[in-house]
């Protein structure tokens, strides 16, 4: 994990606990210190940082409960509409019921992008990130968050806006 990734934790964290009524909704765990090592590597580093969290509708579940969400790869639907081998693919954690999927090989973060359709298999399915790091400082913490959601803001980014970690007006500025 980035020294930036963690610093973006520790401030949103910090920023987060001033404001004990989105706590009760928005949170993250404290770092596991037993994070199984045949998880990717991007997300035992991410797990032993905070294991697990839930912000906005994005949740990444805990080390323990991170095997619960694998059996989106199980269905044989979900591997033909990826229509790629299942062990390169790992549920990393779920937007609703959407999963986001990372590609062991390169890293890279996906997604079913069409939150309007009633299953994620209608979906298309793509790419968001370039990795775990880019996807938690800039789609989970940041401006990227409204992409997901479109103009519509929710209290999450709400939050991020007014701590200065996302724009009101433009979703591809990121404080760095």
């Amino acid at each position: 994990m980035r020294d930036r990734t963690r610093a973006r934790i520790a401030e949103v964290k910090g920023k987060l606990a001033t404001e004990s009524d989105l706590t009760v909704v928005h949170r993250f765990n404290q770092g596991a210190t037993d994070v199984p090592t045949e998880l990717p590597l991007a997300v035992q580093e991410l797990l032993a940082e905070t294991d697990g969290f839930h912000v906005g509708w994005i949740s990444v579940p805990s080390a323990k409960r991170q095997s619960a969400v694998q059996f989106y790869l199980d269905d044989p639907e979900t591997m033909a509409t990826i229509s790629r081998e299942g062990d390169r693919w790992y549920v990393v954690g779920t937007l609703h019921d959407f999963p986001f999927l990372i590609e062991q090989g390169e890293g890279s973060i996906w997604w079913f992008s069409d939150l309007g359709r009633e299953s994620f298999l209608d979906s298309p399915f793509e790419r968001l990130a370039d990795d775990l790091d880019d996807f938690i400082v800039s789609y989970a913490l940041g401006s990227g968050y409204r992409r997901i959601f479109g103009e519509s803001a929710d209290e999450w980014y709400a939050f991020l806006v007014r701590h200065g970690f996302a724009s009101q007006r433009d979703s591809s500025h990121d404080r760095s």
